[in-house]
């Protein structure tokens, strides 16, 4: 009787760790599902500057889109020439992109997807390293702090500005890159681009033709197509022209 209830301890023993092996074995070779295609908001514009073998550098935006196409913009710093525009469709492979159709001169058609950023990689696939390591990422176009928020005017070239919320503020539209604003009389939009978290570019939009009583207003459209930088916290954004006193201070609007 020992012997029998002996040997049916070791069996169960003997199954029970059967059982577990085989259990790390299915998920040892389960496979890694979380990539940067499926784990990260990688869709959206990028930009940034890369090195240039014949130029002192290369002004470059990257637009990725849910379809998996892609358009590339770049420009050399002296500006002596015009900007060379590149579309095509890209492939992932593993956390990386593979550009097809890109110019010959370009020293590599693979980046590594990251938060918030793209990382140019060599031609053999990888990554550069050394003090010229950051030279080769693009950042993410946009600021989370700053979009899809309203601000309240408050002041304007060193004036202050009375007014509220509803007939004195500045909207970042993220999804649509515009900006949608009002200086007191008509509604005006924008186009912008807000680059390296902090570099500002607008474009002259459209506005309604109301006539307004004062010139706060044509103020304020000039204010937007000096400021070329932001600088922001929790409770205030301000409009800036390089290192400049601020153009247009905002408060976050409660």
């Amino acid at each position: 009787m020992k012997i029998k209830t002996i040997f049916g301890i070791a069996l169960l023993a003997i199954t029970i760790a059967s059982c577990n092996t085989s259990k790390t074995n299915k998920e040892s070779i389960l496979p890694d599902v979380h990539t940067s295609e499926n784990a990260l908001d990688w869709k959206g514009s990028y930009s940034g500057s890369l090195p240039c073998e014949a130029c002192d550098g290369m002004e470059t935006e990257l637009n990725l889109t849910a379809e998996n196409t892609f358009v590339l913009t770049q420009s050399k710093f002296d500006k002596e020439e015009e900007a060379k525009v590149t579309t095509g469709k890209f492939t992932w492979k593993g956390n990386n992109i593979l550009l097809e159709n890109m110019p010959k001169e370009f020293a590599s058609n693979m980046f590594k997807v990251e938060e918030n950023k793209i990382r140019m990689l060599d031609n053999k696939g990888n990554v550069v390293t050394g003090d010229s390591e950051n030279a080769y990422i693009l950042n993410k176009n946009g600021n989370q702090q700053v979009e899809n928020q309203k601000w309240k005017l408050v002041e304007l070239y060193g004036k202050k500005v009375k007014g509220d919320s509803e007939s004195h503020y500045l909207v970042f539209h993220a999804a649509e890159g515009r900006v949608e604003a009002k200086a007191g009389c008509n509604q005006l939009t924008f186009g912008y681009k807000i680059k390296n978290g902090l570099r500002l570019e607008t474009t002259p939009g459209i506005s309604t033709m109301m006539a307004c009583p004062d010139e706060l207003e044509e103020e304020f459209k000039k204010m937007m197509m000096e400021a070329d930088n932001i600088s922001v916290n929790e409770k205030t954004l301000t409009l800036n022209k390089g290192r400049m006193a601020p153009l247009a201070t905002f408060e976050i609007a409660v």
